[in-house]
């Protein structure tokens, strides 16, 4: 919070300059995402737990792919937010468009497929699926609603609310892909764990 709190009033005190703008938005991102990670750890459902599994899928680890998406979405908010105060232009902010949300359908396909018959890992990725790709629309509605009042003397509303909501959504994007990994971790373990908390050796 003193961190952001300074990069605001920096913020202020310089007239926008655009590193310190990025980095603003970018830390309200992780400070949001914090915050439900916070309520997620004093939860009940925390609390009651449940039961481990494997992860069995050929290929990267789930948890490698889990934390590869968390930041890509972190990475595809930051380049938004650079979009946004005219630090780059749009066209990479759609092209990791593109690289997050394939790793997000990555992540949900081996999520659904193996652990679909556990709400601690099906709750969290269908949310994330839900919330990405309302996100792609909005961006979408964002940008044309950006091409279509180019010629206007200011801000029109209709692109203000596209605008404002892409953000928002963003940063629910973001702290979904976040606690999505969190579950990862804390249900999806290797063999010789899984038979560790169990006491009962897996079949191969």
């Amino acid at each position: 919070v003193i961190a952001q709190g300074t990069l605001g009033g920096l913020t202020v005190l310089y007239m926008l300059p655009k590193p310190v703008s990025v980095g603003h938005a970018c830390l309200a991102q992780l400070f949001f995402s914090t915050t439900c990670a916070i309520a997620l750890f004093t939860s009940p459902m925390w609390r009651r737990g449940g039961r481990i599994v494997e992860d069995q899928s050929p290929g990267l680890p789930l948890h490698w792919i889990s934390v590869a998406t968390s930041l890509a979405l972190f990475c595809q908010l930051a380049l938004g937010a650079a979009a946004r105060h005219k630090w780059l232009g749009v066209i990479p902010h759609i092209c990791g468009a593109v690289v997050a949300t394939g790793m997000v359908l990555w992540l949900i396909v081996r999520l659904l497929i193996r652990h679909a018959a556990h709400d601690q890992l099906r709750r969290p990725a269908l949310a994330l699926l839900t919330i990405t790709f309302a996100q792609v629309f909005l961006g979408i509605a964002a940008y044309i609603s950006r091409l279509v009042t180019a010629d206007a003397p200011q801000p029109m509303p209709v692109m203000v609310l596209f605008t404002v909501l892409h953000v928002a959504v963003g940063a629910l994007t973001l702290a979904i892909g976040i606690l999505t990994t969190i579950q990862v971790f804390r249900y999806v373990h290797g063999m010789e764990e899984v038979e560790a908390v169990s006491g009962v050796p897996v079949a191969s």
